[in-house]
């Protein structure tokens, strides 16, 4: 009987911090959209602590640094997502654009064929973001 009411107390404790780290992104996201960074970041963080696997909070932490140009932190965050979930098209696609970005022809290829297998939503940008590693490929010629 112990033994289940442990479990019992453990399971309530880890549910209630699962729905604390969703409020924390959810307030995040929601001062993102309103230009509020320095707020949002912080929300977002406590996210992360509460559940380290919370791509969504990785990827809007990545999307502030792009706004405030911190291309360091940008490329940590995207990557920690990619990481987390190599399947998620928002992520792949904003890989890709970093990586054209920074002239990497061969990750840029790869990560392209990549959201080939798992496009869904965003199989119209694949024709575009081809073209523009191509026309990296000639410029290095």
């Amino acid at each position: 009987m112990r033994q289940f009411i442990l479990i019992l107390i453990l399971f309530i404790i880890s549910f209630g911090q699962s729905n604390s780290s969703e409020n924390y992104f959810e307030e995040g996201k929601k001062l993102f959209n309103l230009n509020m960074y320095e707020d949002s970041k912080f929300n977002l963080y406590k996210s992360i602590i509460l559940n380290p696997q919370d791509v969504n909070s990785y990827i809007y932490l990545a999307k502030i640094f792009n706004f405030e140009e911190n291309e360091i932190e940008y490329e940590k965050y995207l990557n920690i997502a990619l990481d987390l979930d190599p399947i998620n098209e928002e992520i792949i696609m904003l890989q890709i654009e970093l990586r054209i970005k920074k002239s990497d022809i061969q990750r840029s290829s790869e990560l392209i064929e990549q959201l080939e297998h798992v496009c869904e939503t965003t199989c119209n940008k694949l024709e575009y973001y081809k073209s523009k590693v191509q026309d990296l490929s000639l410029e290095k010629n």
